[in-house]
């Protein structure tokens, strides 16, 4: 179930690899992901929940930072911004119901406290067609077929560690793990550009896209 979004940290890991000789190249390149915005009333409510909580040897993310990754892209050239743009504008959705539910880990990574989804088959396609796409027109690697037969997990980071036990953080999961976070109803995706900083990245609105069409779901090329 998780196998997925083990392979993101893996992906931004091989990304990250390339910052050195990608930073002489700014003006060429630019880290981004496809997202989907938290609404204010949910934020709300997940600071009062992180008010209430005390983790040792965690960062806990800023709550304006806070969003569902449908996919993280890495660096791409500025020219392919547009071309992605092209891609998520063939996206012929509904507005469609997310619910947040729960805190939880991935299975021997207990570095990431995360924000769990109900599962949702829109997220969950969108994520697989928009890779593909993006993997066709040769925006983003191909990582093979193993990666393609993982599922994707989708999840709100909330917050990162570093050395930590599962042990340490075990009450708390268990204590939160049916939290009702809320739901809202999700009708656009983002494209956002993250700048590396010091004190943690800098997200950018480059482009939205909203979801205007009743149809089921598809990516007409």
């Amino acid at each position: 179930m998780y196998q997925k979004a083990d392979k993101l940290e893996k992906r931004m890991k091989i990304i990250s690899k390339d910052d050195n000789s990608i930073k002489n190249n700014e003006n060429k390149k630019i880290r981004c992901f496809i997202s989907i915005e938290i609404p204010e009333k949910i934020k709300q409510k997940i600071n009062e929940f992180l008010n209430n909580i005390k983790i040792s040897k965690c960062r806990l993310i800023n709550v304006e930072n806070l969003h569902i990754t449908i996919l993280f892209i890495g660096y791409v050239d500025k020219i392919n911004i547009t071309k992605i743009k092209e891609i998520l504008e063939r996206i012929e959705i509904s507005p469609f119901e997310v619910k947040l539910n729960g805190i939880n880990i991935f299975p021997n990574n207990s570095r990431i406290i995360f924000i769990n989804i109900d599962e949702n088959k829109f997220i969950w396609k969108l994520n697989k067609d928009i890779e593909n796409e993006l993997i066709n027109k040769k925006i983003i690697q191909d990582f093979g077929k193993k990666h393609n037969e993982q599922k994707f997990v989708s999840h709100i980071t909330f917050a990162r560690c570093k050395n930590i036990k599962y042990s340490q953080i075990k009450q708390i999961i268990e204590k939160y793990s049916n939290y009702d976070f809320g739901t809202f109803d999700c009708n656009e995706i983002n494209l956002k550009q993250s700048t590396l900083k010091k004190n943690g990245p800098i997200y950018n609105t480059l482009f939205s896209i909203k979801f205007n069409k009743k149809h089921n779901f598809q990516i007409i090329i």
